[in-house]
């Protein structure tokens, strides 16, 4: 391509020695990379594919791969189990980076390893009286921003919907 994105990634890709592997936790219900519903990633990994990463699946219980440059978990929906939890909470301390996408409910356990990083996932969801849509308290409409580059252009004329947000401390 001709694009200055794809000049960047082409540029990025020939002079990076290292690859760059997303791995995906998998085993605890997880949000799915490799699916196209409504609550799968399968656009996510399409994206990540074509911006020059490599994505796999990590099932912690295995270990962490090195080649793993960051890893995600989706939305668990099952408890972790501890000797996961320490293993992946090991991994951070040697220099891993986690995202960590976590949707209100149960406790899966990651807070052990997110608390001596200074956070915390809170279970309850935010509730929002006054700023909703559909009258309903789950769906948190945001119009208001911080002035940053990533949402410049947010606000009054282009509001978010966040249906069932979670509070992390």
């Amino acid at each position: 391509g001709v694009t200055e994105e794809s000049v960047t990634n082409a540029v990025m890709d020939v002079s990076t020695t290292a690859p760059r592997v997303v791995g995906f936790i998998r085993g605890y219900g997880e949000r799915d990379p490799a699916s196209d519903t409504d609550a799968g990633y399968g656009k996510l990994a399409v994206e990540l594919l074509q911006e020059y990463y490599q994505v796999a699946d990590v099932v912690l219980a295995d270990g962490i791969p090195p080649e793993i440059t960051v890893l995600v978990l989706a939305g668990p929906r099952m408890p972790i189990p501890e000797e996961d939890l320490a293993r992946l909470a090991a991994w951070l301390d040697d220099g891993g980076r986690l995202l960590a996408l976590m949707d209100p409910g149960g406790d899966t356990g990651i807070n052990r390893v997110l608390e001596p990083w200074g956070l915390r996932v809170m279970a309850s969801p935010v509730i929002e009286p006054k700023m909703n849509l559909f009258k309903d308290p789950k769906f948190v409409k945001v119009s208001s921003y911080t002035e940053h580059a990533i949402v410049e252009g947010f606000g009054r004329n282009f509001p978010s919907v966040f249906p069932v947000v979670g509070r992390i401390e």
